[in-house]
């Protein structure tokens, strides 16, 4: 049983850990405004157990609808800052509902970046339903590789309609095309094929993906969004949970066949 003290040290090697972690959470109510200028609070949250760092929150909005850029210095875990700031109109906007994105950039304790998206709507002077709808497939992309996945979109309307996509990622993500014009006709589905990269994902998170979907009719906007989920695939390694228990069963059994074993006369 030479192999039985060589084994149970080879298991005192292997790292066993409980890794801590940061959530942040951006919470935009839909904005309803009939002004050019109106006031918004966004609440930012860490529900992780680790403090996160220069955590900066931006838009990404329609042309003629202006976000400040917001800035917290640290978010201790179980932490909440509440925004206050004015939304400002600085063109002329079709009546109807326009889509706000929320992109969350912050980093942990060793200045390693993460990023988020969210979404939400701004509703000016009056409220509008879209009849064009989508989804997007999940899917799952390689360490520093790329995957596709599809766009379904559906026009449920009586009518034609003109669609402008956009795509939103986190800074994680890439993708070579962000923005497609596309032309339903009424009950018409169709599917477009999305590729993406993993810049600096790492493996085992999972992130939220965006579109959203926009056209003008009879003097109004509308728009809507589709969402899906991109998750980095998870290479163990050497010292996988897996191989951890496999070491320990095969450990266990030896041990068990040891004590098991008749001691000679």
């Amino acid at each position: 049983m030479k192999l039985l003290p060589i084994l149970a040290a080879g298991l005192l090697l292997i790292p066993f850990s409980s890794a801590s972690y940061i959530t942040i959470n951006s919470q935009l109510p839909e904005i309803f405004t009939n002004e050019n200028s109106t006031p918004v609070k966004l609440t930012i949250s860490n529900t992780g157990d680790e403090g996160a760092f220069s955590v900066q929150t931006s838009f990404k909005t329609p042309d003629g609808i202006n976000f400040p850029t917001l800035f917290e210095a640290k978010m201790d875990p179980d932490s909440r800052v509440d925004n206050f700031f004015n939304m400002n109109m600085t063109a002329e906007l079709k009546p109807g509902k326009y889509p706000i994105v929320t992109i969350t950039e912050y980093s942990d304790a060793n200045n390693y970046p993460f990023s988020a998206i969210s979404y939400t709507f701004l509703v000016y002077n009056h409220r509008t339903s879209s009849d064009v709808n989508g989804l997007i497939d999940d899917v799952q992309i390689p360490k520093g590789g790329k995957s596709g996945t599809k766009l379904k979109i559906v026009n449920s309307g009586p009518s034609e309609k003109d669609v402008k996509i956009t795509l939103f990622l986190p800074k994680e993500l890439f993708t070579s095309s962000y923005t497609e014009n596309v032309t339903l006709h009424p009950s018409e589905q169709k599917s477009i094929g999305i590729e993406i990269s993993s810049l600096s994902a790492l493996p085992g998170s999972a992130y939220t993906i965006l579109a959203s979907i926009e056209y003008d009719d009879s003097g109004l906007h509308y728009s809507s969004f589709a969402r899906g989920l991109a998750t980095i695939s998870k290479n163990d390694g050497l010292f996988s949970n897996s191989i951890t228990a496999v070491s320990i069963f095969i450990l266990s059994a030896l041990i068990l066949l040891k004590n098991r074993k008749p001691k000679r006369k």
